[in-house]
């Protein structure tokens, strides 16, 4: 028995020294770990496997969601063949019910319409034009333009949107991609799809790829079985444009977005093939490789496409990597416990006693970081017991009392400050509070004696059995210096800017008074012309030459020539005297429109003196009517063509005559712009349009010397200008007009003689903020009555005659 107890005891006793031992910790953690991670490592393939799984049906998914769709379209191509044959003419209202009635949008989303292209003898093209322009498109021709032997014309398109008319009448056999989609129709008899192209429907913005599907129509009862013969009997195409992101978009959202794909066309992996892309970030472009990619073929009715896959970061699902790390650091935890309790054992005592001699390092370096911090400190900070006696007195509070420390501490705080006493101080002083320059000062004393302004904010902290109370001090005599001397500044800035303001107020007057002048200054010139007196002098004569024969009329009016002739000759200056009186009255009306706006160029600047502007319902068309009107001069004189494109929708409300003053300089500024250009026809665009049904644009487009992109930032700045003899203030009062009527400016160009774009965009309504109607408007304008009265007398003298 004591054999077998000295036996077990020897064995408890090796135990516990191989436990002990500090190897034996680290043993049994070696061998713990190579365990966890093989577990990890067998979790990791199971999950990479099942990911493997996934991708491959995401995969297959989109693909047979791209074959689905592109055979839904064929065969809705299919059936509108179908119609053709079917019936011996289709007019343009059937094509149009028929096509309605598949209603596209909600069963064929993504393509763009369902069109019909005839196949067109260069004998009949001037048939087939003038059969299309008498349906109702007077405008109607084949584009491109040129003698070919054989012609295609879009002439069935729907819907017929505003999209659609854009490719009305356009011959697709001139492009070599679309050509060689319509031979393959045309050799198989069958759908072909073409390659990448971008469609006529496309416009400056958002342009997206495309392509088109095209199904051969051959004249009825002619033979097709071979390709000569299919060749010499094609009568036309129906065809189906599809614009890429569009068709692809609503396969897209039909599966999951855990997986990005790419389209490219030609069946070739390059960025100048790719047709679609699921995120628009290329993969050749990001940087970024994903864990999984994979290229799958698909041949779509003679067109080879290849389809680019790869996951996305969500793709993985968190609950998976989730279970491979529960797996990792569950076996690192055990791992990591076991580990500890065998070596907490004999790490407890050396812990210890390390951490006293922490403890007492941490003590002494704690202790100088204090000292340090307080002596360094660049405030000036003091210490003063329950009593107001000080007992600390940093080396920033001696530069600021100008006091040695040795002369201060044991000292009160009345030695520093004045103040009725310490015991008031502590009770406006509660523990936290503080004064501030924007609220008190105090009054320091110097070490000469003299007092100057002192912030200073108080803490409370127990200390012992007792409280101190900290003291941060600042001396603001310079502060408050600073401050008048700012004060002093800001109210010459204003001086200045408020001069600066009514300069440029006075140059905005000026600059558009003196843009309707020119134009009344030529009305003058035309009446002055027509005021010359020469058919007045012709009247003179004739009379004098009755008055000569008033004795003999009846044989003056037979016999002699001059008195046969004077019938027609009074009747053709009375013809002339009409002619002038219309032109006159047409001057003096626009006279009296000059003067009326200068009138409200002037009202308009004594509303921004008072914030008050008036609006009204306006035709923008009209608008712009007036506005081309004011200077239409200087088109005679540069010799410009002015083109109008103007949307007649709803009206708008604004401020007529502020609006007027902007145009007039737009115009003026564009026929300046013209005038420098030589070597090719001098054009002005005027345009009107609506934008999301709450705003108008007003656009000012020429083909003049256009805007460097160095110039167009800074062209609408005030004194800016891109004329030798400009001044900069035409556009900038434009500008700030804009901004009192609640429009926007802006100024687009392509760059150097690339001609410009102004764009002045009107809110239909007006914010509320911005709308004045107050009854005593019409008492602020300055009264037009003279210049109104005289314009109403001389058309009104004119018309009497």
């Amino acid at each position: 028995m004591r054999q077998n107890q000295k036996q077990k005891t020897g064995v408890l006793a090796t135990v516990k020294s191989v436990i002990d031992h500090s190897l034996t910790a680290w043993l049994i953690l070696a061998v713990s770990l190579v365990f966890t991670l093989v577990a990890w490592l067998l979790s990791n393939q199971y999950i990479e496997n099942r990911a493997e799984d996934r991708f491959a049906f995401r995969m297959m998914q989109v693909r047979e969601q791209i074959s689905d769709r592109m055979l839904k379209y064929e065969q809705l191509l299919r059936s509108s063949v179908g119609l053709f044959v079917s019936s011996d003419h289709v007019s343009r209202n059937e094509w149009k019910t028929y096509i309605a009635n598949c209603e596209l949008k909600e069963n064929f989303g993504g393509v763009q319409g369902i069109g019909y292209a005839r196949v067109i003898h260069p004998t009949d093209l001037n048939l087939h034009v003038d059969e299309i322009r008498s349906e109702g498109f007077a405008e109607y021709s084949i584009k491109p333009e040129g003698i070919r032997e054989r012609y295609t014309s879009i002439v069935f398109l729907e819907p017929f949107d505003w999209r659609n008319r854009r490719a009305f009448g356009f011959d697709m056999y001139t492009e070599p991609v679309r050509r060689k989609a319509m031979d393959r129709a045309i050799d198989t008899g069958k759908p072909s799809l073409s390659g990448m192209v971008t469609l006529q429907q496309e416009t400056s913005s958002d342009i997206q790829n495309g392509f088109l599907c095209y199904l051969p129509i051959f004249k009825k009862g002619t033979d097709t079985a071979s390709v000569e013969s299919r060749r010499r009997n094609i009568e036309g195409f129906v065809f189906a444009p599809f614009r890429a992101e569009d068709l692809m978009a609503g396969i897209f959202d039909e599966i999951s977005n855990d997986v990005k794909f790419e389209l490219y066309d030609a069946g070739v992996v390059e960025p100048s093939c790719l047709l679609f892309d699921s995120d628009r970030k290329a993969h050749f472009e990001s940087g970024e490789s994903s864990r999984l990619t994979a290229e799958v073929p698909l041949e779509i009715r003679g067109r080879k496409w290849t389809l680019f896959f790869e996951t996305e970061p969500n793709f993985f699902h968190a609950g998976e990597r989730v279970n491979s790390l529960i797996v990792a650091f569950g076996g690192l935890t055990v791992d990591i416990l076991l580990f500890l309790i065998i070596a907490m054992v004999g790490r407890q005592r050396k812990q210890a006693i390390k951490l006293a001699n922490d403890k007492e390092h941490d003590l002494k370096k704690s202790e100088q970081l204090n000292r340090s911090i307080l002596d360094n400190a660049s405030e000036a900070m003091v210490v003063a017991n329950e009593n107001g006696v000080i007992t600390i007195f940093n080396n920033a509070a001696e530069l600021t009392f100008g006091r040695a420390r040795c002369h201060v501490i044991g000292k009160t705080i009345d030695t520093l400050l004045q103040m009725p006493n310490w015991k008031s101080l502590q009770m406006l002083f509660e523990a936290g509070a503080s004064w501030t320059p924007s609220d008190r000062l105090l009054r320091g004393i110097g070490g000469n004696g003299e007092a100057f302004p002192c912030s200073v904010s108080i803490s409370q902290v127990v200390a012992g059995d007792g409280n101190l109370y900290i003291l941060i001090a600042r001396d603001e005599t310079e502060r408050i210096e600073s401050e008048k001397k700012l004060a002093d500044v800001n109210r010459q800035l204003m001086d200045a800017s408020r001069k600066s303001g009514m300069a440029e107020v006075a140059t905005g007057v000026l600059h558009n008074v003196g843009n309707v002048l020119n134009s009344l200054n030529v009305s003058l010139h035309v009446i002055d012309g027509k005021l010359d007196g020469r058919v007045h002098s012709r009247i003179n004569k004739a009379v004098d030459l009755l008055s000569a024969n008033s004795e003999n009329l009846e044989d003056f009016f037979s016999n002699d020539s001059r008195g046969k002739h004077l019938p027609a000759y009074l009747q053709k200056l009375s013809s002339m005297l009409l002619d002038d009186q219309t032109i006159i009255c047409d001057e003096v009306e626009q006279l009296q429109k000059h003067i009326e706006h200068i009138n409200e160029i002037v009202r308009a600047q004594q509303g921004n003196a008072t914030s008050q502007s008036f609006y009204r319902q306006e035709s923008p068309s009209e608008l712009m009517e007036d506005a081309a009107t004011f200077n239409e001069h200087r088109n005679h004189e540069f010799d410009i063509c002015i083109s109008k494109e103007f949307f007649h929708g709803s009206s708008i409300e604004t401020d007529r005559h502020k609006v007027l003053q902007i145009l007039v300089n737009l115009i003026k500024n564009a026929q300046d712009s013209l005038a420098k250009t030589e070597g090719r026809k001098r054009k002005i665009c005027l345009r009107s349009e609506t934008v999301d049904r709450e705003f108008v644009d007003l656009i000012v487009e020429d083909n003049g010397i256009g805007i460097s992109k160095e110039q167009i930032e800074n062209v609408l700045r005030f004194g800016y200008s891109t004329k030798l003899d400009g001044h900069g203030f035409g556009l900038h009062s434009s500008l700030n007009t804009a901004n009192q009527i609640g429009a926007e400016l802006r100024v687009e160009s392509d760059g150097e003689d690339k001609g410009a774009r102004f764009v002045l965009r009107i809110p239909v309504k007006q914010p509320l903020e911005l709308q004045r109607r107050d009854p005593w408007i019409a008492s602020c304008r300055i009264p037009s009555v003279n210049n109104n009265q005289s314009s109403q007398t001389i058309t009104q003298s004119l018309s009497n005659q």
